[in-house]
């Protein structure tokens, strides 16, 4: 189907077209997600990853796949790979409080609760970052932000992937706030445990280990 990706909505075509334009869209999407690892990325090709996730969440609702709400997640981070901090702030905010939202009627939801809050969480502290130089940054997208991860280090996680990312987000903020000494505090166990769990070669051990250092060179 020529069509396939240009597509606004699926009425009018049969559950055949339907699933090759998603297949379609979902392989374009595992294009853009291998790209992950490269350092500069073009700003035509996050631009193009935006839209795909769009349309992939369009489908999603229209079809009765229940992905809208990971699709929302995608393009916040999306966004603030284009830079759009203001943007991306507002747009994973709506995010966050449609979660609230949805979480007591669907508790499946449960499940993607890291990646909501952290989302929202990092877009706070990169439109921050983004505004530091002016003479009144916004401080207040800080310290929600530190809202944010504290509430979610409140919340039991088995994942060693997601503990380790959710603490670096954390310490990454308490830097920025000067707290030094706790941002140790929290980083030393859960660095031992990344180590242990997933080694000294694993993307978030090497990047809790980057910090680390950061903070013992501020301490």
């Amino acid at each position: 189907d020529p069509h396939c990706l240009t597509r606004q909505n699926v009425q009018g075509i049969n559950k055949r077209q339907v699933k090759a334009t998603y297949t379609a869209l979902s392989c374009l999407y595992a294009a853009f997600h291998a790209g992950d690892n490269i350092s500069s990325v073009p700003f035509y090709i996050n631009y193009s990853f935006l839209r795909v996730i769009f349309c992939l969440k369009n489908f999603s609702k229209q079809s009765g796949v229940n992905k809208v709400l990971f699709f929302d997640i995608e393009a916040g981070d999306n966004l603030c790979s284009l830079e759009k901090y203001q943007v991306a702030v507002d747009f994973n905010k709506r995010n966050y409080e449609k979660y609230l939202l949805s979480v007591s009627q669907n508790p499946e939801l449960r499940s993607i609760r890291s990646n909501v809050v952290r989302t929202y969480a990092n877009s706070l502290l990169q439109n921050f970052e983004a505004s530091s130089q002016i003479e009144h940054p916004p401080y207040h997208h800080l310290n929600e932000a530190e809202r944010l991860m504290r509430e979610e280090f409140l919340q039991d996680s088995n994942n060693v992937v997601d503990f380790g990312n959710k603490t670096h987000l954390l310490c990454r903020i308490l830097i920025h706030q000067k707290k030094y000494a706790e941002a140790e505090q929290i980083i030393i166990p859960c660095g031992k445990k990344v180590l242990r769990v997933l080694g000294r070669e694993h993307s978030v051990f090497v990047k809790l280990f980057s910090i680390h250092l950061q903070i013992r060179s501020s301490l």
